[in-house]
């Protein structure tokens, strides 16, 4: 299939471009009242845990993620973290009892990069943010209360290594510049003198790690023969410790670091993080996906046993003896009472599978489709959502909801130009395939006036449409890849009036789709995505080209002529959806999400997700639910705030 069209991301890289990655993406929720529905409670790459006590936990990711157990690990709370919402937070400190402190910044590898920490001196509940360091990425540190620490990283305007101090909780920094061409991503301090720090030297392509004996004022270079990144070190006295890194690099020191020995991870994938407890060290790693494990050893790292796990780790902390949390790639959040024999996962997600369309029937009964033929359905307004058997594998992009029991999917293969149009009647608990014999090409979008008239757009061109519920169809237009653009979308401005976008193509129809004529050519050469009418005037078009702006037009003519309301997007706008003439939500393939509230006049950015977006609609007039693909889950968000907008409820 044309991941092209469909927009889902390719696998992830080495962990450093995974950081840059997940850190240049942020999180949904720190801008307004948006909130995961699936997958919950984040699809966010999470990387660190920590606990306070057996109850008490927290955990940091992407998006500037914090959350906070009461309850062991069991569950977990959003907090406001106070880090910008395009940061990642690599790494959390406990200073005392009830001050924490969380590491991280935004990571471009280039000069942009930036620094920060938030603290906390309750627990994790509430967070102040430090002023971001320029050029500076912090990846760890070691704090001995909220306000004095350190924390490693590098420079990126030089590329060089970097320790950076602190004496009032990160206001202002004193950065020490180490003589490397690389950077520092991990740090230990078995007690408050001697400390070490491991990372990369890309200029000589060796691992590195240094070395202090004066809490950090100075630090001595040693050596460990490799050429992997060294990703974590962890030391339980101050001559012995552990150093792990990629390609399953594991190197064990009992002379603090003078000599480093080598030692059988028994893997070649990535070793993430190490930490020692109680003369247990464990060590986390997978493949940035859905293969994860932690090994453990008892003998100070000279034999490993490995425990499975089904996501990529990034770190584990365990409470006591048998109880532990893992946290990891795509929001993977795993708990054990069995010191590691199984692992429980604790985010929920309806489906691994991207979605593309979503749809209403009424304010608590809709339907979202996309790839593999997957449909899920929800009956109380979005706050869960579970599987349906649609009867197909194809890639599912149209989906109409006229009524909260009759629903209306179209999709296909577009390469090989397989194509199928489904229907239910009774709120998809069966499913029909009433696709055409005449149809030639896969539909793309498709919508609906009443529960019997619907019109299906796509591929070449292709129209088609239905007066009685999808027992029968007409084909308006044949597909004609040769002279006709293909079609992405369709709406009704009223009973018989419609309007079919795609590339630099609008066509009405005023017979209920039966004949199409083409209006004035939109204003811009993007792409057209979805097109959506508040009335038979007004209506908007989300567009752009896959790497390049995004473009929302409008029109007050009924698509008779378009103007552009805002182009410069940063990606393409994927779907638009206006709760009345005034208040709108416009989705983009970034994972942003616009608002307006003046008709399209301004449009502001909201919110920010760790997905890609591609539909969006208001379930009623105070909420809206918008879908896409996060992180190898089935994405849907929800603004569930009752007061939206200028405040209506």
């Amino acid at each position: 299939m044309d991941f092209a069209r469909n927009r889902i991301a390719a696998g992830l890289h080495r962990r450093i471009a995974a950081l840059a990655l997940a850190a240049a993406i942020p999180a949904a929720g720190h801008a307004t009242d948006w909130a995961w529905r699936t997958p919950t409670p984040t699809p966010n790459n999470l990387y660190d845990v920590e606990f306070i006590d057996a109850t008490h936990g927290v955990l940091t990711g992407a998006g500037g993620v914090v959350m906070t157990s009461d309850d062991g690990g069991k569950g977990w709370t959003t907090r406001e973290s106070g880090a910008d919402p395009l940061s990642t937070l690599f790494r959390i400190h406990r200073a005392s009892d009830q001050s924490l402190v969380a590491i991280g910044g935004i990571s471009t590898l280039t000069a942009d990069s930036i620094g920060l920490i938030t603290r906390s001196t309750d627990g994790g509940i509430t967070w102040t943010a430090s002023p971001p360091l320029q050029s500076i990425l912090f990846t760890d540190g070691y704090f001995t209360d909220a306000e004095h620490g350190l924390v490693v990283g590098g420079d990126f305007a030089n590329y060089v290594p970097t320790i950076s101090h602190t004496s009032d909780g990160g206001l202002t920094w004193q950065t020490d510049s180490l003589s490397a061409f690389g950077y520092l991503l991990a740090v230990s301090f078995p007690d408050a003198d001697n400390g070490y720090a491991v990372g990369y030297d890309f200029g000589a392509g060796t691992a590195l790690v240094y070395a202090t004996t004066d809490a950090g004022a100075s630090w001595a270079p040693q050596t460990i023969a490799s050429d992997q990144v060294m990703y974590g070190v962890a030391f339980d006295t101050a001559m012995h410790g552990v150093a792990v890194g990629s390609m399953g690099a594991l190197f064990v020191t009992s002379d603090g670091g003078a000599t480093w020995e080598s030692r059988d991870s028994g893997t070649s994938l990535d070793l993430t993080s190490v930490r020692s407890d109680d003369g247990t060290i464990r060590v986390t790693g997978g493949d940035y996906v859905d293969d994860g494990f932690v090994l453990v050893s008892t003998d100070g790292g000279d034999t490993w046993d490995s425990e499975a796990v089904p996501r990529s780790l990034n770190n584990v902390r365990y409470i006591d003896a048998t109880s532990g949390v893992a946290v990891g790639a795509s929001g993977g959040l795993f708990r054990t009472s069995n010191a590691g024999a199984t692992w429980t996962s604790l985010q929920k997600s309806v489906s691994p599978e991207g979605l593309f369309g979503v749809a209403f029937g009424d304010a608590q009964h809709g339907v979202a489709v996309g790839v593999g033929g997957t449909i899920i359905a929800t009956g109380d307004g979005g706050t869960s959502w579970s599987r349906q058997t649609s009867g197909t594998e194809l890639v599912l992009y149209g989906i109409a909801a006229p009524s909260p029991t009759d629903w209306f999917a179209t999709g296909g293969d577009i390469e090989t130009f397989e194509h199928v149009v489904l229907a239910t009647h009774d709120g998809g608990a069966t499913w029909n395939d009433v696709t055409a014999p005449a149809m030639l090409a896969p539909m793309l979008s498709i919508a609906c006036a009443t529960t019997d008239h619907c019109i299906a757009v796509g591929e070449c061109g292709e129209i088609a449409h239905t007066e009685d519920g999808g027992a029968s169809w007409t084909i308006a237009v044949t597909a004609d890849c040769t002279s006709l653009a293909t079609l992405n979308g369709v709406a009704f401005r009223d009973a018989q009036n419609a309007v079919a976008i795609g590339l630099g193509t609008v066509l009405a129809s005023s017979d209920g789709g039966a004949t199409w004529t083409p209006s004035a050519p939109p204003p811009t050469d993007q792409v057209l995505h979805g097109v959506t009418f508040l009335d038979a005037d007004n209506g908007y078009i989300a567009a752009g080209h896959q790497q390049d702006n995004g473009t929302i037009l409008h029109t007050i003519d009924g698509g008779a002529t378009w103007d552009v309301q805002r182009h410069d997007f940063p990606t393409p706008v994927e779907s638009i959806a206006f709760a009345n003439a005034n208040d709108g939500i416009g989705v983009c393939l970034d994972g942003s999400i616009v608002r307006t509230f003046d008709g399209g006049a301004t449009w502001a950015f909201d919110a920010h997700t760790l997905s890609n977006l591609y539909g969006v609609v208001h379930r009623d007039s105070a909420t809206a639910v918008a879908v896409g693909y996060a992180n190898y889950n089935a994405a849907v968000i929800a603004f569930d705030d009752r007061v939206f907008g200028n405040g209506f409820d």
